[in-house]
Formats: C-alpha cells, sequence, structure tokens
C-alpha cells in the first residue's frame, strides 16, 4: 500500500487502499454465498461462537453495513469492481437483501424489523444510518438497479428502524437519516418525529461547533454529527427544515474552524475517547465540510494532507493484517482500549475516510496541491517556517464549550489533548487521563505486586503506608474506603493566563458530599514539548499515598539516566527508547518536592503499539505534615537524541504557595495559580 511518509497520495491512490482494505474484510469471503464474518466457529476478536450455533445476525448486519460503506465507493467508481474473484455490487445487493429483512426460519440470516428480538433500542438503528449513506453513495450503480420489489423491502426494513425508538445522544442522527433517505425516494416519513429529532440534536449543541453525545465528548461529535448532519441537510433539511439546517451549517463550519489543531504536524489522531479502533474516522468532517454549500472552512489542500496523515498513519496495521479483517484495537489486537459492544466488523466505520471518492478527480478536494497545504494552524508550509516554528512557545487552542485544550508542540511536532468534562463510571483510560498525545497513545495501568502505577495519572490508595502492612489492613477496615482508588471525573475551570484549571474527583459519586470525596486542584501550563504540573490536594484529613505516571514510551531497547537541581528540590528521570525503524524517541519526568519514591518500571504489551515500554512514577505518601504542600511535576517528550538541556528538565524559577499562588518560570513567563476562584467556577 503506498502510504510512505512525504509521499502526497493521488485520488487513485486512495482507491488502491480502499480496495485493499475491502481484500481484509473479504478474509472469510471466497464466493458469493459467504457472509462477510464466519457466523460459528470463530475464535478471535469478539465473535467467539461454537461450531454450529446460531447465527450472531447484529454482529452480521454490523460487518455488512460498514464494509458496505468501503464497498460503496468502489461500487460507484466501478460497478463491475471485484474482490477475491467476487463482484461488489452483486455480492452486497444478494446480501443486504438476506440480511435487512424480517426473521423467517428459511433466512437465518435476517436482522429482522424493529423490536423483533425483543429489545427496543439496538445496534440496528446505527448500521441503518449507514446503510442509507452508503446507498446513496452508490446509488446510480446498485440502488437503481434493484427492482421496485426489491427497494420496497429495504425501504420497510429501514422505515421499521427508523419508527423504533433511539438513544438521547447521536443516535438520533441515525433516525433521521433512515427517515430523509425514505422521503428522498418518494415513500414519505413522520415530518413532526423527524423534526423533533433534529430540535433534540441541536439542543445537545455545547459550543464551538461541538456537541455533547451523552455525558460527554469525543470523537463521536466528529464522525456522527459532523458528518451525518451534512448530510441530513443535503437529503431533507436544506428544502424540508431550513432553520435547523441553518443551525447545522453554521456550528458544522465553526467545529471545522479549529477541528485540525487536533491533529499534529504529521496528520495523526490523538488516542482519546472510547472507540479509538474507528481510527482514521475521525478525520470525515474534512469531507463532509464540502458537501455543504459555501466556504468549507478550510482549504481542500489541508483536508486531504490530514486525511493522507490519517491513512499513513495506519499504514502498518493495513500491511501487517493484508488479507486479514482489522484487529480490535488500535494499531493491533489492544483488549483495554475496546468495548464491551465492539464486534469484529466494528473497526469498518473507518470506512466512511474514504468517502471522498465520492467527489470527481476535477474537484478541489483532489485538485488542490497538497503542498500548498498549512503545515498545520500555525504555519505556511515552508522550510523557513518549520525552523520558525520549533523556536516558538506552543500554541493552545482553548474550547470552553466541550472542555478541551488542545496544545500544538512545535519541537517535537505532536499534539496534546486536556480535556475536563468527564463523569464516566468505565472506559477511565480512554477519558480521564491528565493529558492525551499524539506521538504517544495511552497506557493502560501497570501492576506489579503492590505497586499500581496509571500512566499520565494520579491513582489514590487510601490508608495505605507503605512498609506497615498491619496498619494499612487496620486503617482500612476502620475507615471503610477502597485501598486502590482511580479519578473518574474531571470539572472544567477555563484557562486563565496560560494556566488550565480542573478538578479531578477519585471515586466521584452523587451519594456522597464533596467534602468527603478525595479530590485535586489541577493547574497545568503547556511547555515546549510537554506539561507542567502544579496541583493542589483537596481531601479528608487521613493519611494515603498518591502515586503519579508519566506516558508509556515503548520501545525496543531503552536508556534511562537521572538528573538533579539540588538547590531547588527537583529531580528528573530521562528515558531514551529506540523505535522499531531505529529512530530514538525521549520521555522525561520532573518531581519537585518530597516525593517519597521516584522511579522507573518496565511493562510490556500496555500501549497500543505492543511492545515493552518504560513509565516513570512518583509516590508520595499523604499526612497532616505534607497535606497543604503542592505537587509539582512536568512531563516532557521528544523525538531524537538531543539531551534535554538544564532549563528545560528544572524550568521553575520561584513558586509560592497558598490558596493563589504564584509561579515564575526560567523563560520569563509569569502566572497566577488561582485555586481559590475554581470552586464557583467548575462546569462538566
Amino acid at each position: 500500500m503506498n502510504l510512505t511518509a512525504g509521499s502526497q497520495m493521488t485520488r487513485h491512490d486512495y482507491l488502491a487502499a480502499a480496495k485493499e482494505l475491502m481484500a481484509g474484510a473479504f478474509e472469510h469471503v471466497k464466493k458469493i454465498d459467504d457472509p462477510i464474518i464466519p457466523c460459528a466457529g470463530e475464535t478471535r476478536g469478539f465473535l467467539k461462537k461454537k461450531a454450529g450455533g446460531p447465527v450472531d445476525t447484529v454482529a452480521l448486519l454490523e460487518a455488512m453495513t460498514r464494509t458496505f460503506c468501503l464497498a460503496a465507493p468502489l461500487i460507484r467508481e466501478d460497478p463491475a469492481c471485484s474482490v477475491n474473484g467476487v463482484y461488489l455490487r452483486d455480492y452486497y445487493r444478494l446480501w443486504l437483501l438476506k440480511v435487512c429483512s424480517a426473521k423467517r426460519d428459511d433466512n437465518p440470516y435476517a436482522a429482522g424489523f424493529y423490536g423483533e428480538s425483543g429489545g427496543e433500542i439496538g445496534q440496528a438503528t446505527v448500521e441503518g444510518g449507514l446503510l442509507v449513506i452508503a446507498l446513496w453513495i452508490c446509488e446510480d450503480a446498485l440502488w437503481a438497479e434493484l427492482t421496485k420489489e426489491e427497494r420496497d423491502q429495504l425501504a420497510a426494513y429501514i422505515k421499521s428502524q427508523a419508527d423504533g425508538r433511539t438513544v438521547m445522544q447521536n443516535w438520533r442522527c441515525f433516525n433521521m437519516l433512515m427517515y430523509a433517505f425514505l422521503w428522498k425516494h418518494g415513500y414519505g416519513c413522520p415530518k413532526e418525529r423527524i423534526r423533533f429529532l433534529a430540535e433534540e440534536v441541536q439542543l445537545d449543541y455545547a459550543g464551538d461547533g461541538w456537541y455533547r453525545d451523552g455525558q460527554g465528548f469525543d470523537y463521536y461529535t466528529a464522525w456522527a454529527y459532523q458528518i451525518f448532519l451534512p448530510v441530513w441537510n443535503l437529503w431533507y433539511g436544506y428544502e424540508k427544515e431550513p432553520d435547523l439546517a441553518a443551525g447545522f451549517e453554521s456550528q458544522c463550519r465553526l467545529f471545522i474552524k479549529t477541528y485540525d489543531r487536533f491533529f499534529d504536524g504529521k496528520g495523526r489522531m490523538t488516542l482519546w475517547g472510547r472507540s479509538g479502533l474507528y481510527r482514521a474516522a475521525a478525520g470525515v468532517p474534512f469531507i463532509s465540510t464540502f458537501l455543504m454549500p459555501g466556504d468549507p472552512g478550510i482549504s481542500a489542500a489541508r483536508a486531504r494532507e490530514i486525511i493522507g496523515g490519517l491513512l499513513k498513519q495506519f499504514g502498518g496495521v493495513f500491511d501487517q493484517t493484508a488479507g486479514r479483517m482489522l484487529p480490535s484495537g488500535f494499531y493491533g489486537e489492544f483488549s483495554p482500549m475496546t468495548q464491551s459492544y465492539s464486534r469484529r466488523g466494528s473497526a469498518y466505520w473507518m470506512s466512511m475516510i474514504f468517502w471522498g471518492l465520492i467527489f470527481p478527480e476535477d474537484h478541489p478536494f483532489w485538485a488542490d496541491d497538497e503542498r500548498a497545504a498549512a503545515a498545520g494552524p500555525f504555519g505556511d508550509g515552508t522550510a523557513e517556517t518549520a525552523l520558525a516554528e520549533a523556536d516558538r512557545e506552543p500554541g493552545t487552542t482553548v474550547l470552553d464549550g466541550p472542555g478541551i485544550a488542545v496544545t500544538d508542540h512545535p519541537k517535537s511536532g505532536s499534539v496534546s489533548l486536556r480535556t475536563g468534562k468527564v463523569l464516566r463510571s468505565g472506559e477511565l483510560d480512554s477519558y480521564a487521563k491528565l493529558t492525551y498525545r499524539s506521538d504517544l497513545p495511552w497506557g493502560a495501568e501497570i501492576r506489579q505486586g503492590d505497586l499500581v502505577i496509571e500512566p499520565m495519572q494520579y491513582r489514590l490508595f487510601a490508608g495505605r503506608t507503605y512498609g506497615r502492612r498491619a496498619k494499612i489492613k487496620a486503617a482500612l477496615k476502620r475507615r471503610k474506603l477502597p485501598a486502590d482508588t482511580r479519578v473518574n471525573a474531571l470539572m472544567w475551570g477555563g484557562e486563565r493566563d496560560g494556566v488550565l484549571m480542573r478538578r479531578a474527583f477519585f471515586d466521584y459519586n452523587t451519594r456522597t458530599a464533596w467534602e468527603w470525596l478525595y479530590s485535586l486542584l489541577l493547574a497545568d501550563i503547556a511547555m515546549p514539548e510537554g506539561i507542567l504540573r502544579v496541583d493542589r490536594l483537596r481531601c479528608p484529613e487521613r493519611e494515603f499515598a498518591l502515586t503519579l505516571g508519566s506516558f508509556s514510551l515503548a520501545g525496543v531497547s531503552f536508556e534511562t539516566e537521572r538528573a538533579e537541581d539540588k538547590e531547588n528540590g527537583a529531580r528528573a528521570i530521562i528515558a531514551k527508547a529506540v523505535r522499531p525503524d531505529g529512530s530514538v524517541y525521549q520521555m522525561a519526568m520532573t518531581v519537585y518536592g518530597a516525593w517519597e519514591a521516584f522511579d522507573v518500571i518496565k511493562s510490556d504489551k500496555t500501549t497500543p503499539e505492543l511492545m515493552p515500554a518504560l513509565t516513570i512514577w512518583a509516590r508520595r505518601q499523604i499526612s497532616d505534615k505534607n497535606r497543604g504542600e503542592l505537587l509539582v511535576s512536568q512531563v516532557l517528550c521528544r523525538e531524537g537524541d538531543t539531551p534535554f538541556a538544564q532549563e528545560e528538565l528544572f524550568p521553575i524559577e520561584s513558586l509560592t504557595g497558598g490558596p493563589a499562588a504564584r509561579i515564575r518560570l526560567k523563560d520569563g513567563r509569569e502566572a497566577e495559580l488561582p485555586y481559590d476562584k475554581m470552586s464557583g467556577s467548575l462546569d462538566v
């Protein structure tokens, strides 16, 4: 697959890449009668059916619709396109009619109409929305070739799913799309309900172009709202609901204004949110913005540069799994980041990245010279600017609506995300890290003996006094506190003079008053190659232990060294990793003050890169003596073997404590750390 770094991908390259991915999706399809996934005897991934067991029709429906999203632009381009000797148009015509039908004894593959399986709300709603978009993409080549009876059958299935109950988040868009598709093709739709659903979606709007998906924010606002609403506008909204359509369009435009900053200088996305296995789908708004009339809000060259960067980011996945279905992970199989609802075909949501193939060769999306694209939000792509970029301060975009700070680190060319509107009971690695970076996918927790380290997050061990086990046991029994507590809530305090303020809660729940919960007031400052933290505890007057981890740095071999700033009571550990391609990557963690332990732990396959990894960690025992001390640390990351300077490792000139602390950095910056202003301004 031609996905080499630095090469400009043409429309022909995208077609070739889509066809190669299609060959992997057809791993088990040798003839037209074979289902897209084996429905019995599968032992890999999330399909673990016993041979001869019943067909998992939901898994089959999902695999059919999501791979159809990949096949549709290929069918549109060439109706005679084939993979593994199977003609795609004939295959999907046959199988869509098999799967998208009412349940019958003679058809074990039928997904059934809404409610036939006994459930009120289910995955079929999502797949119905994807189905109608894929049918639209290859409308002339496939939908128009169906008989009237076949179109009526699919329309009846689609109407059944559209009429069904839905979930109060991005799923409403799928019902809206199914109704709009039916209306567009003469089958009608309930106008009052479609308006109600559209109004409900509008009520999810949170500002800065973002929509709140359920109780949180992540890429779903991109690969759901920002894709499906422009299509709904085209099919239905502009003509039948112009006011709502105008609102959706303006919000999508606002989103595009800053969304390219979420992708680093190499076009890479950051692993963040609950569906990392959808991978390059995060870039699809850079396609859908060209579906709307008027200025798309981004140059076509820049849009294609990001999408090409995403395909290159995952090119290794495609190469390693050539001829096989995509793994359920970010790069390979990585269970800590996959969700319970994910199935073998789930990853093919990323097929949407190929929807740009609906634009012809002479469309600006393909015709604009990629070399003319800006090299990120602050550059113009020239060599002179690239040199100047490395010396400037990091640029941070603060989005108060979704509670996200996006920082571009010029020296490393990476991007970091800091999020602050998080309430989760699970999937904490995907949402509740202190920082996410595009060049270091988050690491899962590491357990070795009594030691538990969470990369890029604090971990609290209530009642724990290391080396005094009897006291630990007694304390835990008396206080009835969890021994190992994770951050599951981040509240947004906004940015003030370059300082991002948030509050992190351990084991947050609505049954317990805040004064009984353990929490941290978080204050952090973006540095050229990382983040400096100056945090303050808010907690009951009890003894406990606190640990803090760095990122997990994966590689094939490692070196570590230590540095000290005795005058200011600071220590640093620098870890160097040799990557599989022979390149060197460095990470440094600095701590100030009385951290009792400061060391490195090695783990294996705890990151999506599936290699050994080093994580630097610190531990502090909290008692009456140090409860009011600030928790000061820094994590820096750098590509290459240029050593970190002393001023980079130890950047603080002076720091004063108190409710409104002040910090002076060696680079001349000064800032107030307004902990005393947070209680009245927290948002989630």
